[in-house]
């Protein structure tokens, strides 16, 4: 029996900025996790420079998956309207593009999840896609987990002076975006005078969207439902994930959102790696025999 009440026939829609080669290795293993889960047609919608598209096409051609879709947009046409704003972290302009999503994704596109490139998942994306429900019960427009260091208190060390948040913050690495609520609120302009207002005197942004979009709902607390923490399991330098699960097995998401990726130390890693690599090494084409086909 299915652990939820979502239709098999319902399309999920899954948007990813990815551009660069680096990157669209990167992309394939959550790629093939999100897959391997769900049984459930799925339509990526991925911002990509040309090098990433170009990989990203090969990919999807050879595995040939029923009931997988995909759409591109030309990251190269989105620079202009983000690289006004200076931004230190290791992502680069391409960590601010999913503030454009609600004006790149087609208009009558009414939802979507949005995902970093450096996750894995551990469970059915479908489970996920069941929460836009309470999105829309409670009149939110954004969905996403609180942040899982203290990045957002201002004590990382000394003279850090972190972008307003809420609390502890919230983690932009998984989100749900109800795109028609956040266009029926002119997101674009709320997200764009939030930013003028405060590199006034932060100058820059440290965590690239993630400063932005905590700052927002810092502002305006009633766009946002805060999703269960096992959405995003954040493996960051400073991680205090430990205090979100009793066992590994709970865990629905892995996020690598620390530079050193793999390499870095917590708590469970060495499981959590063993996951990674297992759909590292998967490959793609057993996925035809896993996806419905009709």
């Amino acid at each position: 029996m299915r652990r939820h009440a979502l239709s098999r026939c319902e399309v999920i829609q899954v948007a990813i900025v990815c551009s660069g080669f680096k990157a669209s290795r990167q992309v394939v293993t959550l790629i093939k996790s999100i897959l391997f889960y769900t049984h459930n047609p799925i339509h990526f919608h991925f911002i990509s420079d040309e090098n990433a598209r170009s990989v990203l096409k090969v990919l999807f051609r050879t595995w040939r998956l029923p009931e997988v879709s995909v759409s591109y947009y030309n990251a190269e046409k989105l620079k202009d309207d983000i690289e006004w704003i200076p931004n230190k972290h290791y992502s680069g302009v391409h960590g601010l593009m999913k503030l454009l999503l609600a004006a790149v994704l087609p208009k009558e596109l009414d939802k979507v999840i949005v995902l970093d490139i450096d996750l894995t998942f551990a469970s059915d994306i479908a489970e996920l896609w069941v929460l836009f429900r309470k999105l829309m019960q409670q009149g939110k427009s954004i969905g996403l987990v609180e942040n899982q260091s203290d990045w957002y208190l201002g004590n990382i060390w000394k003279n850090h002076r972190p972008w307003p948040a809420i609390g502890r913050g919230f983690n932009t690495g998984v989100m749900l975006f109800r795109l028609t609520e956040l266009r029926r609120l002119q997101w674009t302009s709320v997200w764009k005078m939030v930013t003028e207002k405060y590199l006034v005197s932060f100058e820059w942004t440290s965590l690239a969207d993630q400063d932005i979009i905590n700052a927002v709902l810092k502002e305006r607390p009633n766009m946002h439902l805060q999703l269960p923490c096992l959405w995003n399991l954040q493996l960051s330098e400073h991680t205090l994930s430990e205090d979100c699960y009793s066992t590994v097995s709970d865990l629905k998401i892995i996020h690598w959102n620390s530079p050193k990726k793999l390499a870095v130390k917590a708590k469970h890693v060495e499981f959590f790696k063993q996951l990674y690599l297992t759909f590292l090494e998967y490959d793609g084409n057993l996925l035809r025999r896993r996806l419905p086909s009709g």
